[in-house]
Order: C-alpha cells, then structure tokens, then sequence
C-alpha cells in the first residue's frame, strides 16, 4: 500500500520526515544562521489521527467508501487489553481505532493529513518573515533581522492553527532560541553551519571509547537496547551532518564491530 499509493502522491515541501531525497539534515538546513529559532512539537502525533481521519484521507482520493473502510481499518489499530476467560485469551478493545507506533504507513498518512496544515504555517511563516519546516512531530520556525519582532505573532497562530487542524502543542517543549546560545534543530546544531553538539560529541567519543577497552557489557547509547545497533546509528547520522567527523567515528565502530565478532565467535568455541 504505502509504494502503490501513499508514496505516489506528493507532500508538501515544508515536510522532511519519512520523505524520499529529505532528512533531518535538509530540515536543518533552512535554518542555519537565524537569529532566532522557535521550536514546537505536537503532542500524541499517532495516535491523534483517529480512523475517521485515515478513511477520510483515502476517499479524498477517489476511492469509494468500502475501499476507503478497508484501507482505514488496514493503517489504525486500537489499544487492546489481553483477558482470560475460561482457558480462553481474548483481546479487547481499550479506545478508538488510531494510527500506531512502528507501522511503515503511518509516518506516511500523517505527512499526508499533514498537507494542509503545513502549507497554512508556510503561508503565515512567509507572511511574517520566517522560515518554516517540519519534521513529523517537530515543527520548527526561524528568522533574521526585524522579523523577530514577531516572535509572539508565530507563538500565537501557530496554536491556532495547530488546534484548527486537529492536533495539539506539546506546552512543555515550546523553545525559543536565540543566537547568543546553541541552536539545535532536529538534533543538528545549526548556529553557523551544520555540526553535531561538542557536548554530545564527546560522550559518544567516550562511550566508544569504553566499549574499545572494555567490551559491550553494561553499556548503552540512547534508549536502544541493541547497542551495537545505536552506535552504528549514531555514527551515521554524523556522517550525514558532519563527513569528516562521521568518517572517523564510523571507523571506530567499525573496529568494535568485528572485536565483537571475533570475541563472539570465540565464546563459541570454548
């Protein structure tokens, strides 16, 4: 379904998550240099597409109410509760049917639900003098010169508009950020170019580090719980920000890769 039909129809350019030719770096991008950023991220982004919404978007397409239901039902789940009842297992039902965490077409629906309130936040970001992008929850704004007086001007509308379109702003992790201090968008420092935080940087380095001297026991990068996995990650997602740096980190790991290997394909033999 999502090659057959939701990859064949064109999001919006302000959209960069889960898009082919688009990343975290491109989202970035727009951004370097602004003298101010301001971040927002909208809460519950899955599971508030309710199924109503999906069916909706596919008979936006054409297709008739039945394929509609169909596909409907194929990209939400609902959350289920596992009962026993006389030897037998049976799931039910907790809430509405939503779009679910970990399915491939999921990231896709919402970019496409997504259309309309992006090309609204483009339109007054433009209005205003900032840039606007978002990379599937995270919607990021920035500006240069006196645009930033308006700073309170995008804060507003942009819950409005949010609110209009059917999702809600995450109050807690509304950041604005000037100049004068590090400015990350989608991870990516982007105060004069793009870079990776020195601070992140240096445990990652560390982290490797210990991994080289003493092995894989008892130590993690992010939330993971295949380590090997997360550096790997990690490493290339400098590469993509930073070549040079990505380069020798990605050589590193490299190396813990195949001592890993080898120490594993010793364990065996004993």
């Amino acid at each position: 379904m999502g090659e057959n039909i939701l990859k064949k129809i064109a999001v919006h350019d302000a959209a960069h998550g889960f898009c082919a030719q688009r990343s975290i770096v491109t989202n970035a991008t727009p951004h370097v240099g602004a003298d101010v950023i301001i971040n927002f991220d909208l809460k519950d982004f899955f599971p508030s597409i309710s199924y109503k919404r999906v069916k909706g978007l596919f008979q936006s397409f054409g297709y008739s109410e039945a394929a509609a239901t169909i596909f409907g039902l194929l990209c939400t789940a609902a959350e289920v509760e596992e009962l026993e009842l006389d030897g037998k297992t049976y799931y039910v039902a907790l809430g509405e049917r939503h779009l679910p965490q970990g399915s491939p077409a999921s990231p896709v629906i919402t970019n496409l639900l997504c259309r309309r309130l992006d090309r609204r936040l483009t339109a007054m970001a433009e209005k205003f003098g900032f840039t606007y992008t978002r990379y599937a929850d995270d919607l990021t704004f920035s500006a240069v010169g006196d645009s930033q007086r308006y700073i309170c001007n995008i804060i507003k509308r942009t819950e409005s508009i949010v609110t209009h379109e059917g999702f809600t702003l995450n109050q807690e992790k509304t950041r604005i950020l000037r100049k004068s201090r590090q400015q990350e968008v989608t991870g990516v420092v982007v105060n004069n170019k793009l870079n990776i935080s020195k601070k992140t940087l240096k445990q990652f380095r560390a982290t490797l580090y210990q991994i080289e001297k003493d092995g894989l026991e008892g130590k993690h990068w992010g939330n993971s719980p295949n380590l090997i996995a997360a550096i790997t990650g990690f490493a290339n997602f400098v590469a993509m920000v930073n070549p040079e740096k990505g380069a020798e980190l990605q050589q590193q790991v490299k190396r813990i890769k195949s001592l890993h290997k080898i120490k594993g394909q010793a364990s065996k033999n004993l």
